[in-house]
């Protein structure tokens, strides 16, 4: 554990999960939260099943976002919500490589840092794997 904390390289959410493992499978070391993995081999056709099946289950369930990456989409992901009708499964994806000032929610739409993308065009040769935190759903009922 020593090695990889104080290791410069970039090291992958996969590559260090077997080290952050608990024996009950889940990845809460650190953070105390348990975190379920999926792994994505069909890109995303499969994803679009996946889209359609866990993450909804995920958001009803938890609420938390899910931090997506794959290896020919390589660009991280944040997963803040799903939507499956007519026209296929969409993610409402939030760009964590944002920094700077805080913006508004028109600003981060225009801008491009949160956008509704359908799961088609995604890539479709990539595989990806999929980090949904296993929190509590807070109840927002008044």
């Amino acid at each position: 554990m020593t090695v990889l904390m104080r290791s410069y390289r970039w090291r992958g959410r996969l590559k260090a999960s077997p080290l952050l493992r608990n024996p009950d499978g889940t990845l809460d070391y650190f953070y105390d939260v348990p975190c379920k993995v999926v792994h994505i081999a069909g890109g995303a056709a499969e994803l679009e099943q996946v889209a359609a099946a866990q993450l909804h289950q995920h958001f009803d369930k938890h609420g938390s976002p899910v931090m997506m990456g794959g290896d020919r989409d390589n660009s991280s992901k944040g997963i803040i919500g799903v939507c499956t009708g007519d026209k296929g499964s969409y993610v409402l994806v939030l760009d964590p490589h944002y920094y700077g000032c805080e913006l508004g929610e028109t600003e981060l739409q225009k801008r491009g840092w949160v956008a509704w993308k359908k799961v088609s065009s995604l890539d479709q040769t990539s595989f990806y794997n999929l980090c949904m935190p296993q929190t509590h759903k807070r109840d927002h009922s008044f």
